[in-house]
């Protein structure tokens, strides 16, 4: 049966709010990274350029743009090459507000390595200005979009939302093959299962 917008969202939203309940705890430590080996510090040249691309990006404007599947899809297919990190979200799901900041502190982190984070929001897209707003919060620089059917059933089934709830993430290897998925309704999903499923791919 085809959900309308506003009862999907609702449905989503009740998800959500459990999903949270449950992540609180282990949420709260969001911010505590597991320690990263060291590289050589790079040349002087590679600091300048660096810092020089770091500064042209918190510059830009930060931007949605709808999609469907099939262009989300053609998105997908540019970024061979990459470990590709999909989060699916939306501005009324708790736990996927919660989630958000670390997968963005991740783009930044592991970009050097040849990760790319993209954003799919499941808000409709007639407030997308919402979107905005709230990528602006977290300070997304990374490439966001919103679903074209937005909160709907039809947004679960196109994009292959196993569970049909979010959060849920999806991890593409370097040749484009999906790889690992975390979804909502099983067990936890926590900023350390992202950053070692991330982490796999990237060492690979």
């Amino acid at each position: 049966m085809k959900l309308s917008g506003k009862t999907t969202r609702n449905a989503f939203a009740l998800i959500g709010i459990a999903t949270y309940v449950t992540l609180a705890p282990v949420l709260t430590g969001c911010s505590q990274q597991a320690p990263v080996a060291q590289e050589p510090p790079p040349a002087v040249t590679d600091v300048a350029s660096a810092a020089a691309e770091f500064e042209s990006r918190k510059a830009s404007p930060i931007t949605a743009q709808v999609v469907d599947e099939i262009e989300f899809a053609r998105i997908l297919a540019t970024k061979k090459g990459s470990v590709v990190l999909v989060d699916y979200w939306a501005t009324w799901c708790p736990s996927c507000l919660q989630l958000l900041p670390h997968t963005l502190e991740l783009a930044e982190k592991w970009r050097d390595r040849g990760l790319t984070v993209l954003t799919l929001s499941f808000d409709d897209p007639d407030e997308i200005g919402s979107v905005v707003k709230t990528l602006e919060k977290f300070g997304a620089r990374t490439e966001n979009f919103v679903a074209k059917y937005g909160a709907s059933e039809e947004s679960v089934t196109r994009f292959a939302v196993t569970n049909g709830a979010l959060p849920h993430y999806k991890i593409y290897d370097r040749e484009g093959n999906l790889r690992k998925e975390l979804l909502s309704g099983g067990t936890a999903i926590t900023p350390e299962s992202i950053e070692t499923a991330v982490e796999e791919l990237l060492t690979e």
